[in-house]
């Protein structure tokens, strides 16, 4: 069986990250990979939330051969966020389009 994956992102005042990890027994995370890039200077201009949600499709388009069908975890910071990525709840239309995906699974 697989293990669960867990997508963490994050976002700064200048650049965006974001490391996929396996979950392992007992909670242990464990990274798999990294990436990051530097925001643009239109992107620094964004609110905080603008950012963190930029985060998440980054990861998202960076990472796409090992989530794109999978069920995942994402994690992040940004308390606004969750009202849009909360549990149980599935990946809106409008960020599904901006994602260039219709399978994801959150």
């Amino acid at each position: 069986m697989a293990r669960p994956i867990v997508l963490q992102c994050d976002a700064s005042d200048y650049g965006v990250g974001a490391v996929l990890c396996h979950e392992f027994p007992g909670g242990e995370l464990r990274p798999i990979f990294f990436a990051s890039k530097t925001l643009s200077r239109a992107e620094r201009n964004y609110a905080q939330v603008h950012k963190e949600a930029l985060a998440i499709i980054f990861g998202i388009k960076k990472f796409n051969k090992f989530l794109q069908g999978q069920k995942f975890t994402i994690e992040t910071d940004s308390k606004p966020l969750l009202t849009l990525f909360g549990h149980n709840k599935s990946v809106p239309t409008m960020v599904n389009a901006k994602m260039g995906y219709n399978s994801f699974k959150l």
